[in-house]
């Protein structure tokens, strides 16, 4: 993904960073959202195979879903297991 087709990225964790970017393929345009490993000092991060490339259009589809899903899972408690394995 070139630098200027980087819309943004956000840190999963110390890691990996998931980042949204525009990228094309055959004279059709993408969005892409991908999972890149950062090396040590963070810099020079490398993309994964992980990851979602769509259709403008579909993301469109999506993201009523993806915000359903948000409220959803912020009303979801974590059970007692989960609460374990997070410390």
């Amino acid at each position: 993904m070139d630098a200027r087709d980087l819309i943004g990225s956000v840190e999963k964790n110390s890691a990996e960073i998931v980042r949204v970017g525009i990228s094309r393929f055959k004279g059709n345009t993408y969005v892409d959202i991908r999972l890149w490993l950062l090396n040590e000092g963070g810099k020079d991060p490398v993309p994964t195979k992980k990851g979602l490339c769509l259709r403008p259009e579909i993301i469109e589809e999506l993201l009523p879903m993806l915000e359903k899903a948000v409220v959803k899972a912020q009303r979801i408690e974590p059970s007692a297991h989960e609460e374990r394995s997070m410390l």
